[in-house]
This record gives C-alpha cells, structure tokens and sequence, in this order.
C-alpha cells in the first residue's frame, strides 16, 4: 500500500521513494517524462472541458497507435497545465519536462537529490 517515509516523501507499494507524484480528482498518478511528446492525462474528470485535438493519433511503444479524445487544460493545487491531450485507457498520466519548461509561462523543473521541483 503507497505511503510516505518518515520524512514525509511519497513512497511506493514496495517501500521504494517516488521522484515525483501529483495528484489531481482522478486516482492516477502524473510522471515527469522527459521524452513524451505531449502532457497526456486517461481521466476525463481531471478536464474542466475539452475541445477537438488537432492530434488525432499518438504512437506508443511497437508503433502502437492511441487515438486522442480531445484536449484541454488540467488544474492541480498549485499548477495549470495547458494543452493537456486526452487518452482514455492509457496505463499512467505524462507531465512534459519540456513543454513545461518551454512554452513561456514562467515554470522551470529542478531536479535535486532527493526530490523534483516543478
């Protein structure tokens, strides 16, 4: 069962510490991904609204094709991320390092020894 160390980081199922977790209404998890080519989330509920995606398609592993459902905004307790894709029935949600970092909104992510900022 996830649960934090004594100092208060998350931790997984199997007592190993997470490098990053947030949170929105759905119960999935977000991951810091350095290689993804969009912020993609599965839960419709973490959208207040979406519109049409100019994205109709995303490859995944072994050339896989995932069908993109629409495409918004997501907010979290300290952040809004935009342009945000919907896909239904993927496995985990991706948070971009590079579009957060890069579409001129201020952010930055830093990664430090035992924790990453965003």
């Amino acid at each position: 069962m996830p649960g934090t160390s004594n100092d208060s980081t998350p931790t997984s199922s199997k007592g190993k510490r997470q490098a990053l977790m947030a949170n929105t209404s759905s119960s999935l998890e977000w991951i810091l991904d350095s290689s993804a080519p969009y912020h993609t989330s599965s839960s419709k509920e973490d959208f207040p609204s979406l519109k049409q995606s100019k994205v109709p398609h995303i490859f995944v592993g072994e050339d896989a094709k995932i069908e993109v459902e629409g495409k918004g905004h997501v907010e979290m307790e300290n952040a809004e991320f935009k342009d945000v894709i919907y896909i239904p029935n993927l496995s985990s949600n991706l948070l971009l390092v590079y579009q957060i970092t890069h579409l001129g909104d201020g952010h930055k992510v830093e990664f430090l020894l035992d924790y990453v900022m965003v």
